[in-house]
């Protein structure tokens, strides 16, 4: 199937062309990325400091998210494909991209995005590196949370999400492993807090307040977090204490 589109894809041509979906993903993964060198530095560009809803044409890309759902073609991406839908996906993350950064379903915020097809999507979205494509990795393990059912193959992605270096896509694959009652989530807690970032620590605090039943870990924790001189994680951790002791 072919999907429609006119001068979304061709600025200034008033006439519209059939144009397959590989067609019109590498067309708006080319324009964008000229788009970037023209507006912004390339330290800019590789710290994803850039206003990239600001591009023009991004409307345009939200009708093609949608109609590429509507159509049910993301089954039909190659791997290819796939790269650039999270090329855009991480640079619509947080205006009405193709995921939704919610904490129920729709996993995607353009259309009915199923649970095959986005675990197709996650398994390409482990493959790629890059600073342009962190938005879209942290989306997609935080995505996973969504889901009802912890399988041998989501355990398995996610774990592989945990290993990444980036701190928060890290902790958006502790935290979906834990909503999905993964059966090592404290062992798993107990290795991230060993990670000196401020936010990390916190979410492992909310981990083991939300989703543990055996408080015990968490009581040590908050004791050396409440220790600590940062402000937000301190702060944090004596909020909590107040909380369970009530």
């Amino acid at each position: 199937m072919r999907l429609k589109f006119g001068n979304s894809i061709n600025p200034g041509v008033s006439s519209y062309f059939i144009m397959t979906p590989k067609q019109i993903l590498n067309s708006y993964v080319e324009d964008f990325k000229k788009w970037r060198l023209a507006n912004y530095s390339e330290e800019q560009i590789s710290k994803n400091l850039s206003d990239d809803p600001s591009y023009p044409e991004w409307t345009s890309i939200e009708e093609f998210f949608s109609e590429l759902l509507l159509s049910r073609q993301i089954s039909n991406l190659d791997e290819e494909d796939k790269i650039n839908l999270l090329y855009l996906t991480a640079r619509g993350w947080d205006c009405g991209g193709f995921l939704y950064d919610s904490t129920k379903l729709p996993i995607s915020s353009r259309g009915e995005l199923s649970e095959n097809d986005f675990i197709s999507l996650a398994k390409v979205a482990l493959t790629v590196n890059g600073s342009e494509y962190e938005d879209a990795k942290w989306l997609v393990a935080h995505c996973f949370g969504k889901l009802d059912n912890l399988t041998r193959e989501i355990e398995d992605i996610l774990l592989s999400f945990y290993q990444e270096q980036d701190e928060y896509i890290k902790r958006m694959a502790l935290f979906s492993l834990a909503k999905l009652g993964y059966k090592d989530i404290v062992s798993l807690v107990e290795k991230s807090w060993t990670i000196d970032d401020e936010w990390h620590k916190i979410g492992c605090l909310s981990i083991l307040n939300e989703y543990v039943e055996d408080k015990s870990i968490l009581k040590k924790f908050l004791l050396e977090a409440a220790a600590d001189k940062r402000k937000d994680l301190s702060e944090y951790a004596l909020q909590l204490e107040q909380k369970n002791n009530r």
